[in-house]
């Protein structure tokens, strides 16, 4: 069984295979999101889960013999170029209170 830590290690293929592809395409060598239309080459990108996806999968641990595989067939989330993670507190709509912002603050010193 794959955990999903080895899974996302696989993104190093999959931006190989974005290389490729972009250079058969014509299409521009740096990273960028793409759209992809067509079934049959959504079937072959791999998938990259979200937070909640990965609460989802973890939730399934054990029910699938090969979870790369069951991921990639369910999983909405595929890219040509994955982007990178966004910082979970970006939807926070309130204001922190003091301690929060020394907590925020602090690794920068």
């Amino acid at each position: 069984m794959e955990d999903l830590a080895t899974i996302e290690h696989g993104q190093d293929s999959l931006n190989k295979y974005a290389q490729t592809v972009a250079k058969r395409a014509g299409l521009p060598a740096y990273k960028f999101a793409a759209t992809i239309r067509k079934k049959c080459d959504r079937d072959k990108l791999h998938a990259k889960p979200c937070p909640e996806c990965r609460k989802w999968f973890a939730a399934e641990d054990g029910i699938h013999a090969n979870q790369r595989d069951h991921m990639k067939k369910v999983c909405r989330h595929k890219y040509l170029y994955a982007p990178p993670d966004s910082d979970p507190r970006i939807w926070e709509i309130s204001f922190p209170n003091s301690e929060e912002c020394e907590r925020i603050m602090e690794p920068r010193k």
